[in-house]
C-alpha cells in the first residue's frame, strides 16, 4: 500500500504523520505528497479515475475554465458511480 497526501492549498507539508501520544504512535507513517493547486486541471479532466475526476476542482485551472472543469467532475461522477445511492455519497 502506498499512502498518498493530498493538500489543498498550495506550498509545503510536512512529510511524515504521526498520530498518538509521545510514548506511543497508534499511526505513524511517510507519504508521498500531492499539491493539488498546482496541478493542470486540464490534464486530468478526462481521466478514468473516478477520484481524480472529483478532485478537479481543487486542481489548476483558469478561471474562465472552471464551469468545464466542474462539469468535467460531474460527468466523471455519472459516468464511473453508476449506482444512484453512491452519487448522493
Amino acid at each position: 500500500m502506498i499512502s498518498v497526501a493530498i493538500f489543498l492549498r498550495s506550498g509545503s507539508g510536512p512529510d511524515r504523520l504521526r498520530l498518538g501520544e509521545d510514548r506511543h504512535a497508534d499511526l505513524d507513517f511517510r507519504y508521498t505528497a500531492c499539491d493539488h493547486p498546482a496541478q493542470p486541471a486540464l490534464d486530468y479532466q478526462d481521466s478514468d479515475d473516478l477520484v481524480v475526476r472529483l478532485a478537479l476542482p481543487t486542481m489548476h485551472f483558469l478561471t474562465e475554465r472552471r464551469r468545464d472543469i466542474y462539469a468535467a467532475a460531474q460527468i466523471g461522477l455519472i459516468q464511473f458511480a453508476g449506482v444512484p445511492n453512491r452519487r448522493s455519497k
